[in-house]
């Protein structure tokens, strides 16, 4: 569809003509979607939930459509950090549509942020053997990690690169989610090497997430800044993402900017990640 296609290659005004568009002649659970996508992207999270509210409502009773918008809308209030209404929502999806995968991964996500670590491995290790995509199989090992089992997590993350060989043969491109994983526990030249790809292919946001945390890692922290700057120019309120930001500006020497992206992280939700969460407490208490 033309305007995903807009959002990947960073075209976000055309986007936005091309939503707009899209509502006027066909207010459906797609547009409504795409629209709560596009404004999350700009940091407009209250209208990210009204447009996703809006797809619930014109989803019908259709159980995949069903599960699809209540796991979008599980995802946002969890990214605000209110985890009972997430939880709520991925439980209706997963009643409407029992085993829906995304909606088991962001359960198991939240687990992992809330600190049920037995229940979110369990349901990773089941999620893995039934789709190892590498997202799922990286979030499995960093959910180890947090848990104070490296080992397996180092058993699980060479799952990874095999994973990437099998969606890369069939056309699927994940160079940024490896991009993020290299940077983080392989190899940051590598890393760099990814997310510049990533980049060319699809100057979004994301993609500038990327390149931005890979430099930092590769050890360029000023030009990792940069680049987490072009990644939160239109407002992106991930507190993943200002995480990365508030490491980059502090690596960079840039304290009062390091204070700002690690507040705006924890502000908007204090428990995102069992790693990553306390990871920028510690950094700002170092402020």
């Amino acid at each position: 569809m033309l305007v995903d296609a807009q959002i990947e290659l960073g075209r976000y005004e055309a986007a936005g003509r091309s939503l707009q568009q899209m509502i006027d002649l066909r207010p459906n659970l797609a547009s409504y979607a795409r629209v709560s996508y596009f404004r999350e992207l700009h940091g407009d999270l209250a209208g990210a939930l009204e447009a996703m509210s809006l797809a619930v409502s014109a989803g019908g009773q259709a159980p995949e459509n069903v599960a699809y918008v209540q796991t979008l809308l599980g995802d946002l209030q969890a990214t605000r950090g209110r985890h009972g209404a997430a939880r709520r929502a991925y439980e209706i999806a997963l009643a409407v549509q029992p085993g829906y995968v995304p909606a088991r991964a962001s359960l198991a996500g939240l687990d992992a942020a809330t600190g049920r670590m037995a229940r979110a491995m369990a349901s990773y290790r089941q999620i893995v053997a039934q789709r190892p995509l590498p997202q799922y199989v990286i979030a499995l090992g960093e959910t180890q990690m947090a848990a104070g089992r490296p080992t397996a997590a180092r058993e699980t993350f060479a799952l990874v690169d095999a994973e990437r060989r099998l969606l890369a043969a069939n056309g699927v491109n994940t160079d940024v989610e490896i991009a993020l994983f290299e940077a983080d526990h392989g190899d940051r030249r590598r890393a760099v090497t990814l997310a510049r790809r990533a980049w060319h292919a699809a100057p979004s946001v994301r993609s500038a997430d990327a390149v931005g945390w890979a430099l930092t890692r590769a050890g360029d922290p000023r030009q990792g800044l940069a680049w987490a700057r072009r990644a939160l120019r239109l407002g992106w309120r991930d507190p993943l993402v200002l995480t990365r930001a508030g490491l980059s500006a502090r690596a960079a020497g840039q304290r009062v900017i390091a204070r700002r992206y690690l507040r705006r992280a924890l502000r908007a939700n204090p428990r995102f990640s069992p790693t990553w969460a306390p990871r920028a407490r510690r950094a700002l208490r170092q402020l």
